[in-house]
């Protein structure tokens, strides 16, 4: 489900632990999340976002697994993550001139 690690990182294994579904929609809460994990079947596409929690990052202790909490799984074709992507990529490229162009 994710990709291998590339030279000079460091393997972390996630526990993946589901949290219960609220009931407030993005306009009241939008959903912060700082991992996600992308896997596929067939032609169906699945990304999985979430949180690792600070506490787990800042106490790590050389540990080979930390939580994800998984908020929302992401179902979609491969056209829509292929849209998905384009965006994306406009986007960054959109925040990487606003960064060059701005003075450090």
């Amino acid at each position: 489900m994710t990709d291998s690690p590339k030279a000079g990182e460091s393997q972390v294994n996630f526990r993946k632990i589901v949290v219960p579904f609220e009931q407030e929609g993005p306009a009241e809460e939008p959903l912060f999340v700082n991992m996600c994990q992308v896997a596929f079947h067939d032609e169906i596409v699945y990304i999985d976002v979430g949180v690792i929690p600070l506490d787990d990052v800042l106490n790590r202790d050389n540990k080979a697994e930390l939580s994800f909490l998984l908020l929302s799984r992401l179902v979609m074709s491969v056209p829509t993550l292929k849209n998905l992507q384009t965006q994306i990529g406009s986007l960054l490229e959109r925040l990487g001139s606003r960064d060059a162009a701005t003075p450090s």
